[in-house]
């Protein structure tokens, strides 16, 4: 008999979730506990959520755009392959569900591909990103989010960027890509946006995307941001007018969002579960190691 799916919630944090209270509910009001909580920390505090201080993995050095923001992701998957766990949810600290937990997980589980949101470089000021057409000639061609959902296959594949000599070697040939044109032209190439998809192109689909695309949907919807084009480099978060709109956006559509990060505490109320019909009155709490 196979085993059911379980499902790796994955929070990389500075310090701790910015919506304790969302979460906080979002755990106590499900029935489903095929999941495990699984935490990357980068500065615990005393005001850092106990279930997450329970669910720490040791910390990597991490950076904006830096291949520590990688590493941090490799270490919690190798931690939902050793729980085992069928998929890996990545969450950010500003994360909000939009479903219950039930809901939430039973979306996840069914998932036979990983996803990847795409993440297009028009958010950016084109002055400080690396011109296109010149990372698209190097073997980090594809730009997605790194908040992702990966399935079995693809974090053991994903793993080999650490493990495997051939990953080693992809790791050093971005080092180099990276370095060269933030020192040449003072520009960006975000390693956590350029590195995981462009590798698995290389290790799943042996550098074709039509065999990539039998183990990954992308661009295909996870995590939800809201961007403006005169921003600088990052999302601007909701406010509740914004918020509104999106919800009525999401639910016309049917959309597919499990998660939004970057919300002013006004608007948290209108998207946490905001896709849900139905919340269980079952109280549970996170899971303790």
């Amino acid at each position: 008999m196979s085993k059911k799916p379980k499902v790796g919630l994955c929070f990389l944090v500075y310090h701790g979730v910015k919506h304790p209270e969302v979460w906080e509910k979002f755990f106590r009001e499900g029935t489903d506990n095929d999941y495990e909580i699984i935490a990357h920390i980068k500065k615990p505090t005393k005001d850092t959520q106990p279930w997450l201080k329970s669910a720490r993995v040791r910390s990597a050095r991490t950076g904006h755009c830096e291949f520590g923001l990688v590493s941090a992701h490799l270490k919690m998957v190798r931690q939902c392959l050793a729980l085992g766990c069928s998929h890996c949810l990545l969450i950010s600290q500003d994360c909000v569900p939009l479903w219950t937990r039930d809901d939430l997980l039973k979306r996840v589980k069914r998932m036979t591909k990983s996803r990847f949101c795409n993440v297009n470089g028009a958010e950016y000021p084109q002055e400080l990103l690396a011109p296109e057409q010149d990372v698209a000639a190097t073997k980090l061609r594809y730009h997605a989010s790194q908040w992702s959902i990966l399935t079995k296959p693809v974090m053991e594949a994903y793993l080999t960027l650490e493990t495997s000599a051939e990953g080693r070697a992809f790791r050093s040939y971005s080092y180099r890509i990276i370095r060269t044109h933030l020192a040449a032209e003072e520009v960006y190439i975000c390693a956590d946006e350029r590195i995981p998809l462009s590798y698995l192109l290389q290790k799943l689909g042996r550098g074709k995307e039509s065999v990539l695309r039998r183990y990954i949907d992308f661009p295909a919807p996870t995590t939800y941001v809201h961007w403006f084009e005169t921003n600088d480099m990052s999302p601007t978060p909701m406010n509740a007018t914004v918020a509104k709109k999106n919800v009525a956006k999401w639910k016309r559509g049917k959309a597919e969002w499990l998660l939004t990060r970057k919300v002013y505490p006004s608007a948290v109320h209108i998207v946490a579960f905001c896709l849900s019909k139905q919340r269980s009155t079952k109280k549970s709490s996170p899971k303790k190691k």
